[in-house]
């Protein structure tokens, strides 16, 4: 899109990219916090192997666990790098902001200002 193009875009047009934007970043939110949550429950087992020197045997099912957990996280990762035009993704979500900085801009509230 060009920026003419870009800055023809009416009001109604901004607002529908914004809450697309909204839609997008609670999916985001929600497998990234899926992960968060895995990540925690996934140390707090390692832990309790940790302090349980009994349950301290080479077994299939803790390979099985932490090959789980790695291939989940990886999946995680992909998932929001994915430049698929079908997926949601994070990488998707900055990409269209950088596209269209003004509908943030000219959101009431926004101050422009830095981020950090």
């Amino acid at each position: 899109m060009s920026r003419a193009q870009i800055r023809s875009m009416s009001t109604a047009q901004e607002a529908a990219v914004y809450r697309k934007w909204r839609t997008w970043i609670r999916k985001i939110r929600a497998d990234v916090s899926s992960v968060l949550v895995k990540r925690y429950m996934f140390r707090e087992v390692q832990k309790m192997v940790q302090d349980n020197p009994q349950i301290q045997v080479p077994s299939i099912f803790w390979t099985w666990m932490r090959q789980t957990y790695y291939g989940d996280v990886a999946l995680s990762i992909r998932r929001q790098v994915d430049k698929n035009p079908r997926t949601i993704s994070l990488y998707r979500l900055l990409t269209d902001i950088a596209r269209h900085p003004e509908i943030l801009l000219n959101r009431p509230g926004f101050s422009g200002g830095s981020v950090m």
